[in-house]
């Protein structure tokens, strides 16, 4: 009996690997978004926030607690429709950085690879036959 690897598998595999490292990347670095003032910059992750303007650069770290984590796929969903509302000074000027990238192709991604295994779930199996045979003594040994 020859032992055949799903050719769905590898494809999904790749490509579920390749959403998470996106999505590790994403939430791991600063620059979630940008927001210029007329003096200053905002970048901001999901874990720090620095400010910076022509004399100073200053970064500190958001408080983070076990629940944000789980929130964070609402929180990026709602931060894209509710984006406008971020900015509290009318000459701000909003735009979205790499890490939100990142962490949006991560989230394809991962939707691709549940398409793919779903469509590999539902497609009928070809060349399948039961790997024990109940009417064989050869499969029994004492």
């Amino acid at each position: 009996m020859e032992n055949e690897m799903d050719e769905n598998l590898p494809p999904a595999l790749v490509m579920i690997t390749i959403a998470f490292l996106l999505h590790i990347f994403g939430n791991a670095t600063l620059y979630y978004f940008t927001i210029e003032y007329s003096n200053s910059i905002i970048n901001s992750g999901l874990w720090t926030r620095c400010e910076s303007n022509a004399n100073d650069k200053e970064c500190y770290n958001i408080e983070v607690y076990a629940v944000h984590v789980v929130f964070i796929l609402i929180g990026t969903l709602l931060f894209v429709k509710n984006g406008d509302d971020i900015i509290t000074e009318p000459d701000g000027q909003l735009a979205y950085g790499y890490s939100f990238a990142l962490c949006i192709s991560g989230m394809c991604l991962a939707a691709l690879v549940d398409i793919v295994l779903i469509i590999e779930l539902i497609k009928p199996k070809k060349n399948t036959r039961n790997r024990v045979d109940a009417n064989s003594n050869t499969n029994i040994k004492f």
